[in-house]
């Protein structure tokens, strides 16, 4: 009867030690770099002047007497106003 609780003892280690590296893998996984949203392939992160200069460089143009741009957007004419908080678009 001993042999076998050995055996089980052993087992179960050898489980937990699986199951500890699946979680382990899982975790450093989602340390990942964050995925960043974009807009027209441009990164949403950065600062208020680097976006209406990339916007401008796709096309976009200021709008006369507002902060807008006026630009193209899946085909239709668009209006894209650049927002920020902490400085950050």
């Amino acid at each position: 009867m001993q042999g076998l609780v050995g055996q089980e003892s052993i087992t179960m280690k050898r489980f937990l030690s699986v199951l500890f590296l699946v979680f382990a893998c899982a975790m450093s996984y989602g340390q990942g770099a964050p995925d960043v949203t974009r807009f027209l392939g441009i990164p949403i992160d950065g600062t208020r002047s680097e976006m209406i200069s990339k916007l401008k460089a796709k096309g976009f143009t200021s709008v006369p007497g507002t902060d807008m741009l006026e630009g193209e957007f899946n085909g239709k004419n668009v209006y894209v106003n650049v927002q920020t908080n902490n400085r950050k678009v």
